[in-house]
């Protein structure tokens, strides 16, 4: 599976979310097809053809509108894609485990070698993905195409000038990927029963591989598949529960060593920038483009606080729920903002939030009903985790960044999820008491939102405070200066300014108001579980800076409203509502970079200056 991976990473420089996705259809195509024939054989090829085809036809039709643009469009696209297969497969499969109803007669029983009994399946897996290695490296190593491959990999522009097509090389490549993809769920549907969401699981290892391996190395992915494969059958011997940390560990022990991996040879190639909305300049002097943007801002804050104000006493209390959830996804989605402010695409944002979520649930629970100072030690607790994971992934740029925030994001949600006397494991942590403000005994101003309208307004004060203070971050010359690294990181070392630095100081500071937003969030729904933590709660904010406008301050607010609203409308209305939901993720993925208020800030800049001339 890493084997595939890693040749479309190495190439086309695409994080593609939807491998784990191809691993999953083969795995349940072969299960039909096994259950179909009586023959478990026949799958392989059937499926080598069927994932090939599927792999093709997305890489046509929608990854090649994306080549060039930054990774955040890429990781949209291709998570719409997971979420719509995944759908697709309960749709026809169900959710509840599919796996073969008999054993093919080759592969039942066990055979002795050299002392040793080895299950027939076990060692089938062993000699067929041995061959398949063989053949891979064969091709990439002894023919003309997999000269042009390594080629392309090396030097795109270099490959193009002399001749090769990189356009079909990129189908070819994505097309074998997704071939190995769907070899391998064959493979597993031998040994494992299947589930949707098996494909998550063995794409992160698939991502530890190809990052411990070196991105585009074949040879390293092979290497870094055994060594991975080792230390988490050591880590099942030693510590069942906490045997995924050994993976974790292996990585960052790996990266610190060898930055670029084991077998790391390909530079990488930083993406031209994706148009994030450019600024309108205005003819006229008192404008300079900057009107529309506080018209929007100003004028939408004033427009929601006073609708959230009188909310309570016009609808439900449902509503004042579903208000609350919105404040503080818009909290999450602004914090995640000043990350891609700076350049950087942390596929680990959720950590934090989780973080946050944990830690006030504990000391609310365990300690006291102190809200400043739950809220405040929450906020420290997430500055520290994400000081010592920017530190640590701030070596990296582009991929390596957002896959080692991925891999963060993923040991902390294994601690999390294995730590069952602290945190309640998967069951989590339930009847988390809400926080009073009365701060160490002090109750002159003591407070307790136990209704649903007194929590939006506490929330509606903290969120626009902290928004406030993200503002004044963003619009400092510290904020300037972030905005430039993106733009040109080496231009700004040559100012005297270290990057790093900067960078690391918004990672923090990011962190830190995504602890607050899980802070907030924990005692809202009183209960918290690991998934407040996984990887993929790390999507939701990402898609709320697209959807809403990358490059304004009110575009994370709009998207975390249009997201929050649509989810819960689509979910209320069918049962498979990801396969809308991912298809909007697609569509907005590759066709609006600047987002809603993106555009909307262009048309108001335009009707402005023909206001102006007339």
């Amino acid at each position: 599976m890493a084997s595939g991976l890693t040749l479309i990473l190495g190439l086309a420089r695409i994080i593609n979310f939807a491998h784990g996705s191809f691993f999953l259809l083969g795995g349940y195509i072969s299960l039909t097809v096994a259950k179909a024939t009586g023959n478990w054989w026949i799958t392989l090829p059937i499926i080598a053809i069927s994932l090939a085809i599927i792999g093709g036809g997305i890489e046509f039709f929608l990854l090649r509108r994306i080549y060039g643009k930054e990774l955040l469009s890429q990781l949209v696209v291709t998570f719409g894609i997971v979420l719509i297969v995944e759908d697709i497969v309960k749709m026809i499969w169900g959710s509840l485990p599919y796996g073969l109803t008999f054993t093919p007669s080759l592969l039942s029983g066990s055979i002795v070698l050299m002392g040793i009994t080895f299950p027939k399946d076990s060692l089938i897996i062993i000699i067929m993905a041995a061959l398949i290695c063989v053949l891979v490296w064969l091709l990439l190593n002894k023919t003309k195409l997999g000269k042009q491959i390594n080629a392309a990999s090396s030097d795109m522009e270099m490959a193009d000038a002399l001749g090769i097509n990189v356009s079909l090389l990129f189908t070819f490549v994505f097309v074998l990927g997704s071939a190995l993809a769907g070899i391998s769920g064959v493979l597993l549907s031998l040994r494992a029963a299947l589930v949707p969401p098996l494909g998550f699981d063995y794409l992160i290892y698939a991502f530890a591989v190809v990052v411990i391996g070196g991105l585009g190395s074949y040879k390293g992915s092979i290497y870094a598949a055994l060594t991975i494969g080792i230390s988490y059958s050591f880590g099942i011997l030693l510590i069942p529960d906490f045997a995924m940390v050994f993976i974790f560990a292996l990585l960052f022990l790996t990266l610190l060593i060898r930055p670029r991996g084991l077998f790391g040879v390909v530079e990488e190639i930083r993406a031209p920038a994706v148009a994030m909305g450019k600024k309108v300049t205005l003819e006229f002097s008192f404008l300079k483009g900057r009107l529309s943007s506080n018209i929007l801002l100003w004028g939408g804050g004033i427009v929601l606080i006073c609708f959230i104000i009188l909310l309570p006493s016009i609808f439900s209390p449902f509503w004042s729920v579903l208000a609350t959830e919105v404040l503080i996804f818009i909290l999450l989605a602004t914090s995640m903002n000043m990350l891609i402010r700076a350049g950087l695409l942390s596929i680990g944002h959720a950590a934090f939030f989780g973080t946050g979520a944990y830690v006030v649930s504990l000391i609310l629970i365990h300690i006291t009903h102190s809200m400043i100072l739950a809220f405040l030690i929450s906020i420290l607790m997430s500055a520290i985790f994400a000081f010592v994971i920017g530190a640590l992934s701030l070596r990296h740029v582009e991929i390596y960044f957002s896959l080692l925030t991925l891999s963060f994001a993923q040991f902390i949600y294994t601690v999390v999820w294995k730590w069952k006397k602290v945190t309640g494991g998967d069951d989590g942590l339930m009847g988390i008491p809400l926080p009073s403000l009365d701060f160490f005994g002090l109750s002159g101003i003591a407070f307790t939102p136990d209704t649903p309208a007194k929590y939006l307004f506490l929330v509606l004060v903290i969120i626009g405070l902290s928004l406030l203070a993200l503002r004044m971050i963003l619009v400092s010359p510290f904020g300037q200066i972030l905005q430039a690294l993106r733009e040109n990181t080496e231009r700004v070392s040559f100012l005297g300014l270290n990057p790093k630095r900067y960078k690391l100081a918004a990672f923090v500071l990011a962190g830190s108001f995504a602890g607050l937003a899980g802070a907030v969030f924990a005692p809202f729904q009183m209960i918290i579980s690991p998934y407040a933590a996984h990887w993929t709660k790390s999507i939701d904010p990402i898609f709320m800076n697209i959807v809403g406008g990358l490059n304004t301050m009110i575009g994370p607010g709009v998207g975390a409203i249009i997201f929050i609203f649509f989810k819960d409308w689509l979910s209320s209305l069918m049962e498979y509502w990801r396969i809308w939901f991912g298809t909007i993720l697609i569509i907005v993925g590759i066709g609006f970079p600047r987002g809603l208020v993106g555009y909307l800030q262009v048309a108001l800049s335009n009707i402005l200056l023909r206001y102006q001339r007339d």
